[in-house]
């Protein structure tokens, strides 16, 4: 107890929480400010991922699903193909190639209608800072929809060849017709090392490819710059999503770039337009989305295959790698669910949110599923009480496996290698600007099982991780039957 209450003694350390639980002998071996409203940063993930598996239930499975309307004659198809979402965050462009297998397998090798994406098993809101009430994006992430395809990124490659009378190549992936490229881009000869010396002094940045690492909630945000080609796309919600790709490349050189899709379920459905070609299905209709007020009903319609997946698959990213844009994806799956039982509009349900939470905190204020919000507040007692309630719960080994483990893996992959704490504290980071946060478990030097929280909002970070480190180690190397 001394050597905890030494730790915290500076007295620059005011504004935090700090709950130490025991899990064999129910009860506190050490609080501080347990019922202070306190920014969490990535902890927020925690009360993301405990809440969606308590509302769908531990074995709960994406279901993408393909069905058909009109009637299928000989091997055509006269009606439409439909792909209902079921909001998967993972789903990829091989999962689709998965799909369209399927499609093949039933018979189908002409379609007389449509390829239609059905992505409103979430709303038109499609991005966090929409909902979230802040102020800044924080961090950008991709839309969230009812249908992604590849982490609703597009990725554009330019290849050059040896020639320098020709333009580039470009490709994008996921390959869609709803991806629309503009290639005004020159092939050019690579610059003789003097005048690239002299270039290089004048504009490093023409020449070089520039890696941008920040820290947004935990998540290791990689950005490649070039300015070698220029690449653009534009951000007009139209029926196509242009590319521009302009500037010099040099022969023999390949490059690639990243952008967020503007309209995911019509990419979708564009991906898998161009899939079943490919599978050689002809088709006679276009891609397209769900109408506003097209009328669809499922229990009518011909089921021709689905693609599952656990949830599990997604919290783990989400815990263990902190990803922001899986965690809003959780988020928004989590009160969707509440809405059906509820007239509130999702950027408003925000307002009543400790309302909805399964661990009730009158003091809390939850504003979006990553933590990337600075204005989310939470108190020690309520996250200890969502661990109490994982630990004695049917899925207590799949949250507790989902968290970085210390020196192994995750965001704590390179922290608490300690010979106490390495592979003994399993847990949850938190991070932005002014907070730092760890919460999870850990085993004492005689095996007594823990749950902790550590909560610092101030403007020293890195302090705030040293202090974390020191309270796991302190609490792995203790004999608690000694305790005093």
């Amino acid at each position: 107890h001394n050597k905890l209450e030494q730790t915290l003694s500076n007295k620059n350390l005011k504004n935090y929480g700090i709950a130490i639980y025991s899990l064999d002998k129910n009860h506190y071996y050490f609080s501080k400010n347990i019922e202070s409203p306190l920014t969490p940063a990535s902890l927020t993930k925690l009360v993301t991922t405990f809440n969606t598996i308590k509302l769908f239930g531990k074995d709960y499975n994406y279901s993408t699903e393909i069905y058909y309307d009109g009637k299928i004659i000989s091997d055509t198809l006269q009606g439409n193909l439909i792909i209902k979402g079921a909001g998967d965050p993972l789903f990829t462009t091989s999962d689709l190639e998965v799909l369209v297998d399927k499609v093949k397998k039933y018979g189908i090798n002409y379609i007389k209608g449509d390829i239609v994406a059905d992505g409103r098993i979430f709303d038109n809101i499609k991005h966090r800072i929409e909902y979230s009430g802040d102020a800044d994006v924080v961090e950008p992430t991709p839309p969230i929809t009812g249908l992604s395809i590849d982490n609703n990124t597009v990725t554009v490659l330019v290849t050059a060849g040896a020639g320098t009378n020709e333009k580039p190549r470009v490709q994008v992936f996921p390959k869609s017709p709803y991806f629309n490229i503009i290639n005004d881009c020159k092939i050019i000869s690579p610059r003789t090392k003097h005048k690239k010396n002299v270039r290089s002094k004048r504009n490093k940045s023409r020449t070089e490819n520039i890696k941008l690492l920040n820290y947004y909630g935990d998540q290791l945000s990689i950005q490649n710059i070039s300015k070698d080609p220029i690449i653009t796309t534009s951000n007009k919600m139209t029926n196509y999503q242009n590319i521009y790709v302009r500037g010099t490349i040099t022969k023999n050189t390949t490059k690639s770039f990243q952008y967020h899709i503007n309209k995911p379920n019509l990419a979708f459905a564009g991906v898998m337009y161009e899939l079943l070609k490919s599978a050689k299905i002809t088709i006679n209709g276009n891609y397209r989305e769900v109408e506003p007020n097209e009328l669809i009903l499922y229990p009518n319609l011909i089921f021709v295959g689905d693609l599952k997946r656990s949830i599990w698959d997604v919290i783990n990213l989400v815990n263990k790698n902190s990803n922001n844009y899986l965690a809003e994806n959780l988020y928004k799956l989590y009160f969707n669910q509440i809405q059906k039982n509820s007239n509130i509009k999702f950027n408003q349900i925000k307002d009543s949110i400790s309302k909805n939470l399964f661990i009730k905190c009158e003091n809390c204020k939850i504003n979006d599923g990553s933590g990337l919000s600075r204005r989310n507040l939470v108190t020690p007692s309520m996250l200890i009480n969502l661990l109490i309630n994982s630990y004695n719960s049917e899925f207590k080994d799949n949250f507790i496996n989902s968290l970085s483990i210390a020196g192994v893996d995750g965001t704590l992959r390179n922290r608490l290698k300690n010979h106490f704490t390495f592979n003994n504290v399993y847990a949850k980071t938190g991070t932005l600007r002014n907070v730092s946060g760890l919460a999870g478990y850990l085993n004492s030097l005689n095996g007594e099982k823990l749950a902790f929280v550590f909560i610092f909002n101030g403007n020293d970070l890195g302090y705030y991780k040293s202090l974390e480190n020191k309270l796991c180690e302190i609490l792995c190397s203790i004999n608690f039957r000694k305790w005093k």
